[in-house]
């Protein structure tokens, strides 16, 4: 993640249980990370050296040649991207990589005037996987795919680059069946129980696209439709109405104690 020239630091943005999961793996390895805004500090965390919290980018000034954003809140508009990092990328020696649900890395390069963008799946449980997927703008650098793919190798992970689609290839697929298994919960076709025990025991899937859902958060998979949706404006990409309610009621899954099951 760095060279002979550049000390590269590494921040971190959102408090998701991908974001969390994340952390504790940049920990686990040594590496010093820097979260921005209002976070939870946990147990493991708290005599940890690695791990400091600032609020605005004056409280960072100096402390590295060049920076490394991780950026796990939901991107789905241009004032989506906090305020610190449209504050950074027009001085340069930045590259911003977002867990975006709906947008590209050339989206996210035309709102910040900078092509030093990539984009990479932030669904929660993603991050556990032993690689990781990610796209860079199209105008963007060579250099700074390298340092992109070099930030994900230095946490342990495999890496792939693939062409800069919403969605990219994993979450894609993913919320295309989750929102058939809403269709066909909210259609009254079986309950959300019989469709995972289906997927699990029929199909051999790890667990329950439904209560998989949940897991990821309901916003997450409905923002990933709707950008779909916008994208090609084909009907595969329509999101069921019961994920829109469910979302509107704000029972987005897990975290929030309800979701497609109660918890």
């Amino acid at each position: 993640m760095s060279n002979s020239d550049t000390q590269f630091g590494l921040i971190l943005c959102g408090n998701s249980p991908a974001a969390l999961e994340c952390r504790a793996r940049m920990i686990s390895h040594g590496i010093t990370v820097h979260v921005y805004g209002n976070t939870t500090v946990n147990t493991s965390e708290e005599n940890s050296t690695q791990i400091s919290i600032f609020q605005n980018s004056k409280d960072i000034e100096g402390l590295a040649d060049a920076w490394l954003i991780m950026d796990f809140t939901p991107v789905t508009k241009a004032t989506d991207i906090p305020a610190f990092v449209r504050e950074m990328m027009p001085q340069g020696n930045v590259v911003y990589c977002a867990a975006a649900a709906s947008c590209t890395a050339t989206a996210l390069s035309q709102w910040l005037g900078n092509s030093a963008t990539s984009i990479f799946s932030g669904m929660s449980g993603f991050t556990n996987n032993a690689s990781i997927e990610y796209s860079v703008s199209l105008d963007a650098s060579p250099e700074v795919s390298a340092q992109v793919s070099a930030l994900w190798h230095s946490l342990g992970y495999g890496v792939n680059l693939v062409e800069d689609r919403v969605g990219l290839i994993a979450p894609r697929i993913l919320a295309t069946l989750i929102n058939e298994a809403a269709f066909a919960v909210m259609e009254g076709v079986a309950s959300a129980a019989d469709i995972d025990k289906a997927m699990t025991l029929g199909v051999n899937y790890p667990k329950g696209l439904l209560s998989w859902a949940d897991d990821i958060g309901l916003d997450y998979i409905l923002a990933l439709l709707d950008g779909l949706y916008d994208e090609y404006h084909q009907e595969r990409y329509r999101a069921a109405v019961i994920l829109r309610q469910y979302v509107r009621a704000g029972y987005v899954g897990k975290v929030a104690g309800r979701g497609f099951y109660t918890y």
